[in-house]
């Protein structure tokens, strides 16, 4: 029965130990939520001090919480780049004839427009007759860069092939190439169908275009002219930071920058101290002042004036986003940087924190903790559940002014926590030593003990 007795409380002593859920007090700061209208979901936009001040890079050192602080169930989203397609335009065209008594292709025409530039008419001149050959397309009605564009033509036989050149001017007098050369197409053969019918076009706002049109020879004439557009995409919202560096001591032309925070920077940039000056540098980054640098890009940084006009070189892209505190500028020693210390600029697209409004309000939310070792659950099946199309039911939330909660003493490393799963798997070895000792002592004791029968004699 013993035995039994110490085997019981073994166990029990060697179940896995749980810590209670956080509260308020256990995160360095918070700020109330305010819903614009009533819901049941809500959003909000992360702003720049929650990423300040959290120490987790997932994010996991943050909570939400009710009236009664309880933990609401939350998730967090970062927004995606929204496409967006453009409605096709169709494009007035005017044919052009080519002139008998000219060679070299010329044309010979007369036109019409209004106070905006938009063709009313054109008219081929005295004596001019014979084929088309090619059409003037008034473009002003698109009001972006026209990306392709769509023919539908007439003609007598079922196959044909021709090769057309586009054009653009913005005053009918003066031209471009856009296209040296696009085929079109309508091929048959049988039950066979061949069409080719886009031109595509480089990306370029032109308020006319002309297109030559050699087909006009075999009496092939253009009766619709479609213009298509790319999508257009939709950016969310980006924030910003600038930090200001300080010279590295290990090496010369070296810079390291302190971002005091953790941002999932996907852009970055250098502000160079002087006008005309351009480095080819080398960008590292690290999480901790014990890791080692991780080289993130390397290319040319300039900052120059031409003609009375700014140049600067473009962000770098960083695919994941990186949310490493701290940051290293190596370049190169021709003094094209000048005297000075750069800004390190990144940017980010900031997460949206979306919430289930239960219990009472006012709902906080509280962040930057060293005491939380493991991220709240994932919630994305619960709100996926909703579906894509009930958007409509979250609400916007409006984050308030940042308060302390439990302080900044949050934020500082933890004591490593005693190591209890150790000291009980000792503790079980070692009582299971004694165990088997005693079990051993006493089989001894009994295979050793004098018989009772010996005795009576």
């Amino acid at each position: 029965m013993k035995i039994r007795t110490t085997l019981f409380l073994l166990i029990i002593l060697c179940v896995p130990l749980y810590a209670g859920q956080p509260s308020p007090d256990d995160f360095a700061y918070g700020l109330l939520l305010t819903p614009e209208t009533e819901s049941a979901i809500y959003s909000v936009t992360l702003p720049e001090s929650v990423y300040r001040h959290i120490t987790r890079a997932d994010l996991g050192d943050m909570r939400v919480f009710n009236r009664q602080d309880e933990i609401v169930p939350y998730l967090l989203r970062r927004p995606e780049i929204s496409s967006q397609s453009v409605a096709p335009v169709i494009l007035p065209f005017f044919p052009i004839y080519a002139d008998p008594g000219k060679t070299g292709g010329e044309f010979s025409f007369q036109l019409s427009a209004d106070g905006r530039g938009s063709i009313l008419s054109i008219q081929a001149k005295s004596g001019a007759g014979g084929n088309v050959r090619a059409y003037i397309i008034d473009a002003s009605a698109a009001d972006r860069a026209i990306s392709e564009l769509e023919a539908e033509w007439r003609n007598e036989g079922e196959s044909f092939v021709t090769t057309v050149s586009v054009e653009s001017g913005d005053d009918l007098t003066h031209w471009r190439t856009l296209v040296n050369a696009a085929t079109l197409a309508k091929l048959q053969y049988g039950e066979h169908r061949l069409d080719q019918n886009r031109i595509i076009l480089p990306v370029r706002k032109a308020k006319y275009l002309r297109i030559s049109w050699s087909a006009g020879r075999q009496g092939i004439e253009l009766t619709k002219l479609k213009a298509l557009f790319s999508p257009v995409t939709a950016e969310p919202d980006r924030a910003e930071i600038s930090v200001s560096g300080t010279a590295a001591k290990d090496k010369p032309h070296a810079y390291e920058f302190d971002l005091k925070g953790l941002f999932p920077a996907d852009r970055i940039n250098l502000s160079l101290p002087q006008r005309n000056s351009l480095t080819q540098a080398v960008l590292k980054s690290r999480a901790t002042l014990k890791e080692e640098w991780k080289i993130r890009h390397r290319g040319l940084f300039y900052n120059l004036i031409v003609e009375d006009n700014p140049l600067n070189n473009a962000p770098v892209s960083l695919s994941p986003a990186i949310s490493d505190r701290y940051w290293r500028l190596e370049t190169d020693d021709s003094g094209g940087m000048g005297s000075g210390i750069p800004l390190l600029k990144i940017s980010w697209i900031p997460h949206h924190l979306v919430f289930l409004a239960r219990g009472e309000a006012p709902f906080q939310l509280v962040y930057g903790s060293t005491k939380i070792k493991v991220p709240e659950a994932s919630m994305d099946r619960l709100f996926d559940n909703i579906g894509k199309d009930q958007t409509h039911l979250v609400k916007k939330a409006i984050p308030g002014n940042e308060t302390e909660i439990g302080g900044a003493d949050n934020l500082k490393p933890q004591s490593p926590p005693f190591p209890w799963k150790k000291f009980l798997l000792w503790a079980v070895l070692l009582v299971g030593v004694l165990i088997l000792a005693w079990m051993a002592y006493f089989l001894y004791q009994q295979m050793n003990a004098p018989d009772k029968g010996e005795n009576s004699h």
